[in-house]
């Protein structure tokens, strides 16, 4: 992506917004009614609650890239959503992530998510050639990366799910 893509993006309000207000309110207020309807508390209503207000994550540019989306509008969707959720999941899970530390979580979103985007960019513009050559090898390193987190959470977590009964 080429910088003026970026700029585009973020004055194409017309794609911008509708796809801001799926992530920061259509999905959570989803959310939000199938945890009343299905009468689900707890950890169980925190975790649903807390995946759907946390809007795009770090794959959010990748799953689009894989589906052939608008790479433009993924790169920029993401690292405006990263920084919105910042403000935004906290409303919607009512507070109750008392205990998280805030300061990893925003950590973990500049290392892991902005820098990349950050420095994808920089390089696609200031080299492209470099950006050109790294770039089928750095999706194979994400979708590994992708695969290995999906799996490990399997593994690692799976005994969670007898302890959140049949609703979660």
């Amino acid at each position: 992506l080429r910088a003026g893509c970026f700029e585009a993006m973020v004055h194409d309000l017309r794609v911008l917004l509708p796809a801001l207000a799926a992530n920061l309110v259509t999905v959570p207020l989803a959310a939000l009614v199938a945890c009343e309807a299905l009468d689900l508390e707890g950890p169980v209503r925190l975790g649903v609650l807390l995946a759907a207000a946390s809007p795009g994550g770090g794959t959010g540019a990748l799953l689009s890239l894989q589906a052939r989306g608008d790479a433009a509008h993924a790169v920029v969707l993401q690292g405006v959503l990263a920084v919105s959720a910042l403000v935004v999941t906290p409303l919607w899970v009512g507070g109750s992530t008392d205990g998280i530390p805030l300061a990893p979580v925003v950590g973990g979103l500049l290392l892991l998510q902005l820098a990349p985007l950050l420095l994808g960019a920089w390089l696609r513009a200031h080299r492209p050639a470099v950006a050109e050559r790294l770039h089928p090898r750095a999706r194979r390193v994400a979708d590994t990366a992708l695969l290995v987190l999906v799996v490990g959470l399997l593994v690692t977590e799976l005994d969670q799910l007898d302890r959140t009964g049949t609703a979660g």
